[in-house]
């Protein structure tokens, strides 16, 4: 009996209950965050072709190593999945572009997804980046979103701590599943 409540202990080299020969946990946590719609008050904007160039500049900036364009947005939106996205920008008082959010929408009833969120390195801390989350849930939310999800890796404790200050839950933190190196 012990045998087989090991297959079914979800441990390392078992998906389901299942034995995964040649693969094991990652180390490395993903934290699944969900937001429940509710009214919320938000400075974000949606981005435009007027604006699209602020929303990269915000999106270099959040990202080290993001190589994002103008030219890989607009192939997003001519994209099949264009219809599906949101994405708003928030500027500071003085019309700085801060922070932004993407969110993309599964559907009326269904859970949206909220990917990526970025804060210009120069106005972290500020509740910009909070905004842009508010922004984006709410457009979702408005469009028929019964909730939004964001997945970020748990080490990440900045990004968690934005999506609980922006009402998140933490639902979980999953693990996935690396094939071992040779």
């Amino acid at each position: 009996m012990a045998d087989v409540e090991e297959l079914f202990d979800g441990g390392a080299g078992s998906v389901d209950g299942l034995p995964m020969p040649g693969w094991d946990r990652d180390p490395d946590a993903w934290a699944v965050l969900s937001w429940t719609p509710r009214p919320v008050t938000t400075r974000a904007e949606p981005v435009s072709a007027a604006t699209a160039a602020d929303r990269v500049l915000v999106q270099r900036s959040a990202f080290k190593n993001s190589t994002f364009t103008l030219e890989k947005r607009q192939t997003m939106l001519q994209s099949p999945a264009a219809e599906l996205v949101t994405d708003v920008l928030v500027r500071t008082p003085s019309g700085e572009p801060a922070a932004a959010a993407t969110g993309w929408f599964a559907g009326a009833g269904r859970c949206g997804l909220l990917e990526p969120v970025g804060t210009h390195v120069d106005h972290r801390g500020h509740g910009y980046g909070r905004e842009a989350v508010w922004g984006a849930c709410a457009s979702l939310a408005a469009r028929g979103a019964s909730a939004v999800a964001v997945v970020t890796p748990a080490s990440n404790t900045a990004a968690v701590a934005l999506y609980r200050s922006a009402g998140f839950t933490q639902l979980r933190e999953n693990h996935d599943w690396i094939r071992r190196s040779a």
